[in-house]
């Protein structure tokens, strides 16, 4: 296993662990990558805190692929405005990303990746709990992601 692979796995079990231990899906994938850009752990907590369910629960573009977008902006993006060489290759790669993401899971929203299973009463929540949709439905989306862009993000070697 290349030191790529061993990351990006160690990444993705952290990304399902945090999720697991009560992040939602953005803060889950967002918390792994902070680190490289020194954001302290409290502080990546809240920059994704609402970017979860949909952007704050109603079920837009998932959680874990709007923290993907955040990452490839943090990599990626312009840091001012006459930057327009960073700007679009930041603005291309979320495009992969999101194709990637829906290529894999057929939608992109987490409504279509729920099944239509509603996030937006405690009910709601409890109902995908006991169905157990998160396991298996958010997971995969929050190993996916982490997986993606750690391949659109590390630098490759020479045993890659």
């Amino acid at each position: 296993m290349t030191r790529r692979n061993s990351d990006q796995t160690i990444a993705e079990d952290q990304a399902v662990t945090n999720f697991a231990n009560g992040m939602n899906c953005a803060q889950a994938v967002f918390s792994v990558f902070a680190p490289q850009f020194d954001i302290e752990p409290e502080l990546a907590l809240r920059l994704s805190a609402a970017m979860g369910g949909g952007i704050g629960r109603k079920q837009e573009v998932c959680g874990a692929f709007n923290a993907g977008s955040m990452v490839l902006g943090l990599h990626f993006g312009n840091t001012s405005t006459s930057d327009k060489e960073a700007k679009e290759k930041t603005s291309v790669l979320a495009q992969l990303f999101l194709e990637r993401m829906e290529h894999r899971f057929g939608g992109i929203t987490c409504s279509h990746l729920l099944g239509g299973a509603s996030l937006r009463t405690a009910a709601d929540r409890d109902f995908v709990k006991s169905e157990n949709l998160s396991e298996l439905k958010c997971v995969p989306c929050i190993r996916e992601s982490v997986k993606v862009l750690t391949e659109l993000t590390m630098p490759k070697t020479q045993e890659d």
